[in-house]
């Protein structure tokens, strides 16, 4: 599978939430509220809307 492939697969498994890896890593050049972490990636796992969370896994602040 060449490069383009690897990214449509990352891509495809963030989108999904398919793989916590693939959420962190394609969420990491996107802003607070365009990427793909949700509420079940934050310390609280709360559902929190329109504040900052911090993702447990990357450290990432997102917003739902």
């Amino acid at each position: 599978m060449g490069t383009e492939g690897q990214a449509m697969l990352r891509y495809l498994l963030a989108r999904f939430r398919l793989s916590q890896r693939a959420i962190c890593e394609e969420s990491a050049g996107r802003g607070l509220g365009d990427d793909f972490h949700d509420y079940p990636d934050t310390a609280d796992g709360q559902p929190w809307h329109l504040v900052d969370l911090t993702c447990r896994h990357c450290g990432k602040t997102f917003r739902i």
